[in-house]
């Protein structure tokens, strides 16, 4: 290919990563908006836990429930009464009657208004078959007394009247008992309000796991909107969410025994305010302190604790109370996005590519974009959805590392301009990629917390293997670019040579880099922070909104820009381990955007945050390192 030609296609190139990007710019923008409308957030209390507070508070449960009403709470969490608890209240009577041969009967009689629509709307469905109506009452068969009373016959709508009247919107919980399909959901109806909450009690959702179309289908209908309860791992709750979308709301709760084990009030209004401001949680299910010292009273200590939450939500710019229906999709079409963004990922890849020829790039590239078209063409909503993000992650901070090593080529040993401009051109090429990846999930149901990204820890070590092996290929320092096929006669001879020590030392420490991402991607192992780490991002959390990550602050870009200076005046090995090292926070950035479920401003005001202060980082450490680099110098002419 021509010389002049090889130019226009690299240039062609340039231009539809570019274009990608500002599509993806586009569809972050437009879901901002649409986040942005999204901010009221429920203080919900769950109201058997909160019931045993109001009975022994001085205010009476009444008065105790206003009082709650008033410090900020806005729902309440009611759950479904059993036979049993109805008849201990009063308001069932069951009374056994002559047993049909070995089965058991009795008769439920209902002693008001409430209870007989309960049994009415409910029994038949909930006893499949083993109850029929009497005069009276009704009759069931089949069950021993102490599994009557154990069964659950729906929400407790005594509960529902309380909260009502104490002015509190209602939240459902749900047992999800073996028989739950579409006919209990209608047979519940009644009690589930427009927009009312629904979350499950148990590992599993309703339906699980062979009616959920039909579940998803009747609670729609019925008005609910699906609790997500981060961290709960139920079962089946991705495909019931797929199936109510965008009926959802994302639910955090901190559990009893989390509270009982001493965690500081102040931290747990901070980690409600978190999920909120960070994870786009919109319902926090709270359990109150159950001891709250020897001289304190529960009730008023967790009147004040629902109080401090609620304010602190307020402060932190969100409106207290249910949840408006969240915002349709809009902006550019899905489809249109995908197939720019696999143009602008293989683009990409010819410009890493290209130091190996201009045919081979183009050949490969060409390959990379057919088979793209052919997975939107087979499965646009599966495959091709998946892959094509994925490809962006991985190929776009590969380009980054590309640009850095061209930059750093061209430049003379010890170039501060020039390590700053080769990190700069690196980070531009990852936060297009992050935008590249997250653009084509940019609609209101992986908003809500439905899909997730696939493939994070691969995404993840395969730019640090590129980083590794292109430095070694495209090293500053090397007269000209070598080919591919030289390339590959220089690693079978490097392949026969003796392991030299900073053959094991880069290899060692690309590998503890690799390691190090692939352990703390999405800091899923806390034991791996170090007690410096933790201090600094308390700090970097009280005077920043959204704390950048530390790996990028504190690592990654310190580390980037260093291995610039570092070329000429250090030697090669450690360079290149400083180059793999850097590109952590490459990686990590890029980690930063598969977090689908964080608001976009967030994951940018994060990004950036980290950029600059890497960036100062970075340049106190290549200071440091030239004065290193003096002094060493200066002692061995002494010598």
């Amino acid at each position: 290919m021509a010389k002049g030609t090889s130019r226009y296609w690299a240039m062609a190139a340039v231009a539809a990563v570019l274009a990608a990007a500002a599509l993806s710019a586009w569809a972050a923008y437009d879901r901002n908006v649409r986040e942005s409308s999204y901010r009221t957030v429920e203080v919900c209390l769950d109201y058997d836990d909160f019931s045993t507070l109001a009975n022994q508070s001085a205010e009476g449960p009444l008065g105790y429930w206003k009082a709650l009403r008033e410090a900020g709470a806005t729902s309440v969490a009611v759950s479904e009464a059993s036979l049993g608890w109805l008849e201990d209240a009063g308001y069932i009577d069951i009374g056994q009657l002559a047993p049909d041969g070995p089965n058991l009967k009795y008769l439920v009689k209902p002693n008001d208004r409430i209870s007989a629509v309960m049994l009415f709307e409910r029994a038949g469905e909930r006893f499949s078959g083993m109850a029929r109506p009497l005069v009276g009452g009704y009759e069931v068969s089949g069950l021993s007394y102490e599994a009557l009373r154990s069964v659950n016959i729906g929400p407790n709508d005594y509960a529902v009247a309380l909260v009502k009247g104490a002015g509190f919107d209602v939240v459902l919980r749900l047992s999800a008992f073996a028989g739950f399909d579409e006919g209990w959901v209608k047979a519940i109806s009644g009690s589930i309000g427009d927009m009312t909450p629904v979350i499950f009690a148990e590992k599993q959702v309703g339906g699980f796991p062979n009616r959920m179309d039909g579940v998803a289908e009747a609670l729609k209908s019925a008005g609910a909107v699906l609790g997500q309860v981060e961290f709960a791992g139920q079962l089946g709750m991705d495909a019931l969410s797929a199936g109510m979308s965008p009926r959802i709301i994302r639910v955090h709760s901190i559990t009893p025994e989390e509270l009982a084990k001493g965690m500081p009030e102040e931290t747990a209004v901070e980690r409600f305010v978190r999920a909120v401001r960070e994870r786009s949680m919109r319902l926090l299910y709270i359990r109150p302190y159950r001891a709250s010292g020897a001289d304190s009273d529960p009730s008023q200590h967790n009147l004040g604790y629902v109080g401090k939450v609620a304010a602190s939500v307020k402060e932190a710019g969100f409106e207290l109370g249910r949840m408006d229906a969240p915002p349709h999709d809009t902006g550019i079409d899905r489809e249109t996005l995908l197939y720019a963004i696999a143009l602008g990922s293989s683009a990409a890849a010819y410009l890493i590519l290209l130091p190996l020829g201009a045919r081979l790039a183009g050949a490969l590239a060409a390959l990379a974009a057919l088979t793209q078209m052919a997975m939107m063409l087979i499965s646009p909503g599966g495959l091709g959805a998946s892959a094509i993000p994925f490809i962006a992650a991985v190929s776009m901070p590969c380009l980054g590392a590309a640009a850095w090593l061209s930059i750093m080529r061209k430049s003379g040993s010890g170039n501060m301009g020039k390590s700053v401009l080769g990190w700069a051109a690196a980070s531009a090429a990852s936060v297009a990629g992050g935008l590249m990846l997250a653009a084509p999930v940019a609609d209101t149901a992986h908003m809500l917390g439905v899909g997730l990204f696939t493939g994070v820890k691969l995404a993840q070590a395969l730019p640090l293997g590129f980083a590794l092996v292109a430095f070694w290929a495209l090293a500053p320092g090397r007269k000209g670019i070598p080919d591919a096929g030289s390339l590959v006669k220089e690693a079978a001879v490097l392949g026969m040579e003796p392991i030299r020590w900073w053959h094991a030392a880069v290899v060692g420490m690309a590998g503890l880099a690799g390691i190090y991402m692939l352990l703390r991607s999405g800091n899923s192992n806390p034991a791996l922070v170090t007690g410096f780490e933790a201090t600094a991002r308390q700090l970097l959390e009280k005077l920043l909104v959204y704390r950048p990550r530390s790996k990028e602050v504190f690592i990654g870009h310190p580390a980037l820009i260093a291995a610039g200076f570092m070329l000429g005046s250090w030697p090669v090995a450690l360079s290149m381990a400083a180059f793999v090292l850097g590109m952590v926070g490459q990686v990590s950035m890029v980690n930063t955007f598969m977090h689908l479920h964080t608001p976009v401003a967030a994951t940018m005001q994060r990004t950036l945050l980290g950029l600059a202060l890497g960036l100062a980082f970075g340049l106190v450490a290549s200071v440091v390192l030239k004065a290193v680099v003096k002094a060493a110098s200066g002692r061995w002419r002494a010598r």
